[in-house]
């Protein structure tokens, strides 16, 4: 059994559906006894316990199943309502994806391990309560047999585990897009992605779209800043507003976008940012660690490679058209931004730093 994945923002106490279903509960026993001794609901306070409490979870509702018994109604009827009873105190307070705190794939992921849970536990459950002949029930279909429609030919215990199989593959899948690093490529497939979004979503439904969806958005939940909702936003509008222009984007815009950004996060988150924009930070890091630096020191770092990187991409588009002043503009601020990491890290630190960029892409094909 799954461990429970809990979201710990955000958290609504009930959905509105699960608060039907206990009141369908209590408003269906009302309705038929007359006589308080013979009220069939669940207790208000079962809501509320822990799903340790799994034995006392059954017997309260094993107490409800033969209340209903001596209702008058139909197997089946009586069948589905211990399920929906069951399911209602069984599954976890509804929550809402947190998008400036919590990537989409992470959410999606804790969302179908519960569900996974969920149904592990009714499994159990029913199964404490019906015996052995649960399976069998047609009200239960759903719960004993998972991966029915497309493979309806297993047993239910080679459903079981073909659906664990399967939740096994789609966890490790979004855990992968979730803490892999960023990519220029990425920019490519959300282009592609364009083009298969509904035309007709009004401006500010593209821009919630995007805000949960984007590159830009992934970046900014990998950059270890602490969001608020609203600074998420400001961030994220700024800098898509700069990747829109992607290779377009001129020394200046860009420069601009940097300078915004700083004001509104602080030089250091700024930094954060825009490293984790960066698809070669995290290889970066790594060998900064492996050399002894501290977090700080391997930002600032990045940060003296990168400002060097700018002036000599400046340089090339500054002098466009003439080769040779490029080229001697490039070759001054590449000799100043080497001597300026070698006296901040030393010159042996420096080389391999050098080294560990120098398979990567250039400093501003992520902005392609």
């Amino acid at each position: 059994m799954l461990g429970r994945h809990k979201d710990k923002t955000g958290r609504r106490p009930y959905s509105p559906s699960k608060i039907a279903t206990l009141l369908a509960c209590v408003l269906l026993s009302r309705v038929i006894f007359a006589s308080p001794a013979e009220h069939t609901e669940c207790p208000d306070q079962f809501v509320a316990a822990d799903k340790s409490r799994f034995n006392d979870v059954i017997a309260v509702v094993r107490s409800y199943k033969n209340n209903l018994d001596n209702m008058g109604l139909g197997e089946r009827a009586k069948q589905t309502l211990v399920l929906d009873c069951l399911r209602a105190h069984l599954a976890e307070p509804s929550s809402e994806h947190v998008y400036w705190q919590q990537h989409r794939n992470q959410f999606m992921a804790e969302r179908a391990a519960q569900r996974h849970e969920l149904r592990f536990n009714l499994v159990a459950g029913l199964t404490k309560l019906y015996g052995i002949y649960a399976q069998s029930l047609t009200p239960f279909e759903e719960i004993f047999l998972p991966v029915a429609e497309d493979a309806g030919y297993l047993s239910a215990a080679d459903q079981e585990v073909l659906s664990e199989h399967r939740l096994n593959g789609m966890l490790r899948q979004l855990t992968q897009r979730t803490t892999k690093p960023f990519e220029p490529k990425d920019f490519d497939q959300r282009r592609i992605s364009l083009a298969m979004t509904p035309p007709a979503l009004s401006p500010e439904g593209w821009m919630e779209h995007e805000l949960r969806n984007s590159p830009v958005s992934q970046g900014l939940l990998t950059s270890g800043v602490a969001w608020t909702e609203a600074l998420f936003r400001d961030a994220h509008q700024l800098l898509q507003d700069a990747y829109r222009h992607g290779q377009h984007i001129s020394p200046e815009e860009l420069q601009k976008t940097n300078t915004n950004l700083a004001r509104l996060l602080g030089a250091d988150r700024a930094l954060r940012v825009h490293a984790a924009l960066d698809p070669r930070f995290e290889k970066f890091r790594t060998q900064a660690l492996q050399l002894g630096l501290t977090e700080a020191q391997t930002y600032q770092a990045f940060k003296i490679i990168a400002d060097t990187e700018f002036e000599m991409w400046r340089s090339t588009v500054d002098h466009e058209d003439d080769q040779e002043s490029a080229h001697l503009e490039m070759r001054l601020a590449a000799a100043q931004g080497e001597q300026e990491l070698i006296d901040y890290v030393g010159q042996t630190q420096a080389v391999e730093l050098r080294q560990a960029l120098m398979a990567a892409v250039p400093p501003s094909a992520y902005m392609q």
